[in-house]
C-alpha cells in the first residue's frame, strides 16, 4: 500500500500530465522570452514527454526535465500549470543550471501573477547570487529583476537594472532596452527626474535622468525641446543614448518642421456641452499665448467653430477651405461618430469616441470616458494588494453606471465590495 504522501504526488502528476496532454504543444507569446533566453534549447518543447521522461530518471535528470516542462508552460501562458510542475520537484538545486532556472522560472511566474516582491525574493535568493552566471544569464535575470521594480512602481531602480545589462547586448537589443529605459523613467514626473539626477551614482543613470526630465519639463513645446535635446547632446555627448535616441526623440526635427501654422477648434459653444466646450477652448488659447512664438518662423493660428449651431461635416469642409491643418474637436460623440464616415483630408483629434468603434485613419479618438479611468484605478489598487473596497458615488444614473463598471471589474479581480453609497 502506497503511503499517503506517495499517493499524493502521483495524483498531482496524473492531473499535470492530463493538463499537459491539452496543452502540452502551444506556442503562445504573451510571456516568451527570446529563444537565447527562454531556456535550454536542446530540451524538447513537449510537456507531456518532459513530464513522462522525469518519472523515469533519477532525482537530477528528473529536476531539469520537470523545470524545463515548467518553463514552457510559462512560455504558453499557462501559470497554474507551470506551478503544479514545480511542486513535483523535491530536489530543485542539483546543479548550477538548475538552480537558474528554478529561480527564474519561479520569478516569472510571480511575475505573472503581478506580486514583484516574491519575484525580486527569489531573484535574490543567496543560491542563486552565489552562482557564477553567463552573459545570457545575467540579461535575463536583468530584465525580470527591471520587470518587477517597474511592476512595484520602482522607476530608477527598473532603468538602473536596464542600464547595468545594456553593454551586454546587440545592436537591436540596445535598441528596445533604451526604449524601455526612457519610457519607464517617464513615468515619473519632471522634479523627481531633477532631483534623482542629482543623486545618481553612475554618469550613465545621471544622463538617463537629465535626457527624461528634459523631455518631461518641454513636452508641451516641441521646438524648445527639440533645442534642450541638442544642449543635452553636447553635454553628454559620450553617454549611448546619443548613439541610439529613444524614438520619439529621433522624430522630433520632423515633428517641429510639420507643426500646423492653422489649427480649428470644433467645440460647443452653448447648449448642454457649453460649458465644456468653452472650458478646453480656454485652456487651450491659454497654453497657446502662454507659449508665444517662442522664436519659430510661423505663428499658429487657432480658429474657432460652433458645433452647436452647425452641421458638423459642414464645419469640417469649411474649417478646411479656410486653411485649417489640423481640427481638434468635436466634443459630442455622435458628431465623432459623423466623422468616422467622413473622407478627412485633416487630421481631426476628436474629443470623444465613436458609438460603435468605428475606425477611420485621420481621425484621432481622444476619449475621456469616466470608465477607463474607473478600470484602471480597480487594476492599479488590486495589483497593490487592496482586497475591500467601499464605493461612494453620485446619485443618479451617471453615478449608477460608473459604480457597476467600477464593481464588475473589482468582482473580476476576486475584490470584495464592502459597501456601496
Amino acid at each position: 500500500m502506497f503511503k499517503e504522501p506517495l499517493i499524493k504526488r502521483y495524483a498531482t502528476m496524473l492531473c499535470v500530465l492530463i493538463v499537459a496532454g491539452c496543452a502540452g504543444t502551444q506556442t503562445g507569446q504573451s510571456t516568451q522570452e527570446p529563444r537565447s533566453l527562454a531556456g535550454p534549447a536542446k530540451l524538447s518543447s513537449n510537456i507531456s514527454a518532459l513530464l513522462i521522461k522525469a518519472e523515469r530518471s533519477d532525482d537530477t535528470k528528473a529536476a531539469v526535465l520537470r523545470i524545463r516542462a515548467a518553463q514552457v508552460s510559462v512560455d504558453n501562458g499557462d501559470v497554474a500549470q507551470a506551478k503544479r510542475i514545480l511542486t513535483l520537484i523535491t530536489r530543485p538545486f542539483v546543479t548550477p543550471e538548475s538552480t537558474i532556472d528554478y529561480f527564474v522560472t519561479r520569478a516569472r511566474i510571480s511575475l505573472a501573477e503581478e506580486s514583484p516582491p516574491r519575484a525580486l525574493a527569489f531573484l535574490n535568493d543567496k543560491r542563486l547570487q552565489a552562482l557564477p552566471l553567463t552573459q545570457n544569464h545575467q540579461i535575463r535575470i536583468g530584465r525580470l529583476r527591471a520587470e518587477a521594480y517597474r511592476q512595484g512602481r520602482s522607476y530608477v531602480a527598473s532603468a538602473r537594472e536596464r542600464i547595468y545589462f545594456d553593454g551586454l547586448l546587440d545592436l537591436n537589443q540596445r535598441t528596445a532596452n533604451h526604449e524601455s529605459i526612457f519610457s519607464v523613467l517617464l513615468e515619473l514626473p519632471a522634479n523627481s527626474l531633477v532631483n534623482h539626477a542629482s543623486k545618481a551614482l553612475t554618469s550613465d543613470l545621471r544622463g538617463w535622468l537629465s535626457l527624461a526630465a528634459m523631455t518631461k519639463q518641454y513636452h508641451n513645446d516641441p521646438l524648445r525641446q527639440l533645442q534642450e535635446l541638442n544642449n543635452w547632446k553636447k553635454i553628454w555627448s559620450h553617454h549611448p543614448a546619443v548613439a541610439q535616441l529613444p524614438a520619439s526623440l529621433q522624430m522630433l526635427s520632423r515633428v517641429v518642421k510639420e507643426q500646423p501654422s492653422a489649427i480649428a477648434l470644433l467645440l460647443p459653444m452653448q447648449g448642454d456641452l457649453g460649458s465644456f466646450g468653452r472650458a478646453v477652448r480656454d485652456g487651450v488659447l491659454a497654453a497657446h499665448y502662454e507659449r508665444g512664438d517662442n522664436g519659430r518662423q510661423k505663428f499658429t493660428s487657432i480658429r474657432i467653430y460652433d458645433t452647436s449651431i452647425s452641421d458638423i461635416g459642414d464645419l469640417v469642409n469649411t474649417a478646411v477651405a479656410d486653411g485649417a491643418e489640423l481640427i481638434i474637436g468635436p466634443l459630442d460623440r455622435d458628431k465623432v461618430s459623423v466623422l468616422s464616415s467622413m473622407k478627412l483630408t485633416v487630421p481631426v483629434v476628436a474629443l470623444n469616441r465613436t458609438i460603435g468603434q468605428q475606425e477611420n485613419p485621420d481621425l484621432y479618438q481622444f476619449g475621456l470616458a469616466p470608465e477607463d479611468e474607473i478600470i484602471q484605478v480597480a487594476d492599479q489598487v488590486r495589483k497593490e494588494g487592496y482586497l475591500k473596497a467601499l464605493a461612494i458615488v453620485p446619485e443618479g444614473e451617471w453615478g449608477d453606471r460608473n459604480l457597476a463598471v467600477f464593481r464588475n471589474r473589482w468582482n473580476a479581480l476576486g475584490g470584495i465590495m464592502v459597501e456601496e453609497v
